[in-house]
């Protein structure tokens, strides 16, 4: 099944499979890097309730270059829906629907990889990347912004990058 973009109410239903960790729940899907930029939004530390690095738009630079070259980032982005009374989900087909407008939700982590894809929006020649490079996603709903948080740090603490040693071998 496809996704179904619901102009009228702003919505988009897809596919989509509910997890559990913990006390936790979050839904696993698919999303293109248009569709990602369309609704998501960062909370970085120059706000007031921010948690996210500062944008490095080099690292996004080099993201974009590597995904224009033929690229994959099988690695999914996490999301949160703060407005948990605009999304919904369908045990038995499986389906989820969520806002389809601007700043419905919140990147936890992927900014980089999530921009380094849109700035291709910006290319006439790959601009077609951006309406089918797909991101697996990861979205939890109505998080506190303090569980956002403590996840942010927990997936940027502690994964450990390869040793340079490692790579070249």
């Amino acid at each position: 099944m496809t996704s179904i973009i619901n102009s009228q109410n702003q919505t988009l239903t897809l596919p989509a499979l509910k997890c559990h960790q913990q006390d936790f729940e979050f839904f696993a899907f698919v999303l293109t890097a248009g569709q990602l930029a369309e609704i998501s939004f960062v909370s970085r530390r120059e706000g007031k309730d921010g948690y996210q690095r500062l944008l490095d738009r080099r690292r996004a630079e080099a993201i974009k270059r590597y995904i224009e070259a033929g690229g994959t980032l099988p690695n999914n982005l996490v999301l949160n829906f703060n407005d948990s009374e605009q999304v919904s989900y369908d045990e038995e087909a499986r389906l989820l629907t969520i806002p389809c407008i601007a700043r419905s939700a919140w990147v936890i982590d992927g900014q980089h990889r999530l921009f380094g894809a849109d700035l291709l929006r910006g290319l006439l020649l790959t601009h077609h990347l951006a309406e089918t490079y797909e991101f697996l996603v990861s979205a939890f709903v109505g998080l506190e912004l303090v569980q956002q948080a403590k996840i942010f740090v927990d997936i940027n603490s502690y994964q450990e990058g390869v040793s340079k040693s490692l790579l070249y071998d």
